[in-house]
């Protein structure tokens, strides 16, 4: 009520019948419904269930039936044979009534698979909606059978990963099953669009700009990364190089091609890269791997060496290489501070625009894709370094 009541009338009075059969943790059962048993002599019955009743459910996994049998004699003795009890040992004959026809769905744990992908040659997943094992009647990718090529673990979820690499265009995937209790699916189907992979853009700004990428180039030569005629000279730090850590390549003017020590471009690294202009540069980045890669994924680690290192941010879920720089990747803590474990004791970054160092915190802000950090990591008690694990 919206108001205080008086008198009598805010009590409320409850009334139970207690039994000492029931405790704090009783699992009651209770029947749901009942069928009728036709004499076929006088000692043998037949009773026909088919669970077409609303008065059964059949909500789930856990809704199981349980028989049980109740009759009286000619003697008007009452018996009854079988438990409701779920988990009795003996006595207990269960079933689960299941009449729903199974349907495919659109998968959704996955974003590579979830209606659209850039891999060449993804799974293909036919995923039914029913609690009990499917036979695949039907199946079709693009138009084409493809039923002999499924592959299953648990008769539910079923998968297939197309003989070629795919074009680019929206494939049709469409199935029906029939379940274990012969319930019949109508035909589902979904739509699984591939596309092209997009170049990474890298904002270059006249001077020099302190940046990296979130994963390993296509072409990774210098002058297959940096095509944009403004850019002149690439710089690149390695902590682990037993002579100089310093490399640099030089664009030849008239070929328009770096030479120098710095030949490749690879992630993980930060690198300094003079421009006498303002450009966007393209470039293609690698991609997840996708299930028939040559070798199985890597996990990514950047390791570092005593002292100063020079090292970029990367994307190890490759889901963030097709035009998203400057996106927020993780925090800064996680990814180079305590909750990342590395070995990195203080941080540094560079603004082109303002031409002035700033020191990073440790244990605040994010870092984000294209960025790089001049980092300081100091070996432990043992002497060791532990690496930056992205």
């Amino acid at each position: 009520n919206s108001g205080a009541l008086t008198g009598a009338a805010d009590e409320i009075k409850l009334e139970a019948n207690a039994n000492a059969a029931y405790s704090a943790t009783s699992d009651e059962t209770s029947s749901e419904g009942t069928v009728t048993a036709v004499a076929v002599d006088s000692t043998s019955f037949t009773a026909t269930f088919d669970g077409t009743s609303t008065v059964f459910s059949d909500v789930g996994t856990k809704d199981s039936k349980a028989v049980v049998l109740s009759a009286t004699d000619i003697n008007s003795n009452v018996g009854t044979l079988g438990t409701r009890d779920q988990d009795a040992t003996s006595g207990l004959y269960k079933f689960r009534l299941d009449r729903t026809a199974p349907i495919l769905k659109t998968p959704v744990t996955d974003a590579t698979i979830a209606g659209e992908t850039t891999l060449p040659r993804p799974y293909v997943i036919f995923d039914f909606t029913d609690e009990s094992k499917v036979t695949v009647v039907s199946a079709s990718f693009g138009g084409d059978d493809v039923l002999a090529k499924l592959a299953t673990t648990n008769s539910k979820k079923y998968f297939m990963v197309p003989d070629a690499d795919l074009t680019a265009k929206t494939y049709a995937v469409t199935a029906k099953g029939t379940d274990l209790a012969g319930n019949k699916g109508a035909e589902g189907t979904y739509n699984l669009k591939v596309t092209s992979r997009k170049d990474y853009k890298a904002t270059i700004l006249a001077g020099w700009n302190l940046m990296s990428f979130p994963s390993d180039p296509v072409a990774n030569s210098v002058s297959a990364v940096f095509t944009n005629a403004g850019i002149d000279q690439v710089v690149g730090y390695d902590a682990m190089s037993k002579g100089s850590p310093w490399s640099v390549a030089t664009k030849d003017s008239a070929t328009g091609l770096f030479s120098g020590g710095l030949e490749t471009i690879s992630a993980g690294n930060g690198y300094w890269v003079h421009s006498d202009e303002f450009s966007s540069q393209s470039v293609a980045l690698t991609g997840p791997e996708g299930p028939s890669a040559s070798a199985p994924p890597a996990i990514e680690a950047i390791d570092l060496a005593s002292g100063w290192n020079l090292v970029g941010i990367t994307d190890a879920t490759k889901a963030k290489t097709q035009a998203n720089e400057g996106d927020t990747y993780k925090t800064v803590v996680a990814y180079l501070g305590a909750d990342g474990g590395s070995s990195i004791t203080k941080a540094f970054s560079y603004s082109t625009t303002a031409l002035t160092w700033s020191s990073q915190a440790l244990d605040s802000g994010n870092v984000t894709i294209g960025q790089a950090f001049w980092v300081y990591a100091k070996p432990d008690a043992n002497g060791l370094l532990t690496p930056i694990v992205p």
